[in-house]
């Protein structure tokens, strides 16, 4: 058997690595599912004020596509610095307002992420370990009288010179 510093440039040109269909599939279909659960575990539990179901519709697809990629690019130098490369040109426009989402997105990713690696029980297991872990902060924070979540409701901001305050102070 050669080792690596014997392998030519040839030889290293002609490396190719094959992944199974039914390996592909089931990845992506891990992902989407897990995908989904924490998506469903959001809408529920999420203390964000935004739009839950409009933000978490797309979570199970970007599950499945961050694994799909990973597969993709986890064999080939190449392409994983031309994916660096496309992903420093596309810039995210949409301004995550509360660090609750961006913790989210991070979860799904990293679900993606040990989908798209071959680690279908890492990635079940964080799931699983995700939603225990928000279900059992929500039965803790929901004793707690204290600590109360506004839902999904819109917050009134109405500014007014100080002399006319007193008239919202009745009110």
């Amino acid at each position: 058997m050669e080792t690596l510093q014997q392998l030519t440039i040839n030889d290293l040109k002609n490396f190719e690595v094959t992944i199974s269909f039914t390996s592909i599939l089931y990845s992506m279909i891990l992902a989407a599912l897990c995908g989904e659960v924490v998506a469903r575990v959001y809408r529920k539990y999420a203390t964000t004020l935004g739009n839950r179901v409009a933000f978490s519709e797309s979570f199970w697809l970007l599950a499945a596509v961050t694994a799909t990629v990973i597969m993709i690019v986890k064999f080939s130098l190449a392409l994983s610095l031309g994916l660096v490369g496309a992903l420093s040109i596309v810039r995210f426009r949409a301004a995550i307002k509360e660090p609750e989402e961006l913790v989210y997105l991070f979860l799904i990713i990293t679900i993606g992420l040990s989908a798209g690696a071959g680690q279908l029980l890492a990635s079940l297991s964080i799931t699983i370990f995700a939603v225990l872990a928000i279900y059992i902060r929500n039965y803790f924070k929901s004793k707690n009288n204290k600590i109360l979540s506004l839902g999904d409701v819109d917050i009134l901001s109405v500014d007014a010179p100080n002399n006319q305050i007193e008239i919202f102070d009745k009110y």
